[in-house]
């Protein structure tokens, strides 16, 4: 009788760990999935964050375009300023000779 109710105890105990490893069982299984979507996930970020830095690096390199680009521009601008303050300077020293001779002739 003794060793049917120790028996009995322990067949309990075993259903309660069998119940607990089962249910550790199921949560190693279910972090396993867990893991293996966020290790996919990190995959993607990890593409996704060199995706962006190749797209930074061309952005850069357009940026150092348009910036030389607008430096030469600048320049160009400087230029035909000079440009028409010389021409506006000759074309009145000319107007200024041919008003005189105008008024030699007169």
């Amino acid at each position: 009788r003794y060793l049917q109710n120790e028996n009995a105890k322990l067949e309990r105990e075993l259903q309660y760990v069998t119940k607990d490893v089962d249910r550790l069982n199921e949560e190693v299984k279910t972090e396993r999935e867990r893991t293996r979507k966020l290790e996919h996930q990190l995959r993607d970020e990890k593409e996704n964050v060199h995706e962006l830095d190749n797209q930074v690096q061309l952005l850069r390199k357009d940026n150092n375009v348009l910036r030389k680009d607008y430096n030469a521009l600048q320049q160009m601008g400087s230029n035909a300023e000079e440009i028409e303050k010389n021409f506006r300077e000759k074309l009145s020293a000319k107007s200024a000779e041919i008003v005189a001779r105008i008024q030699e002739i007169e």
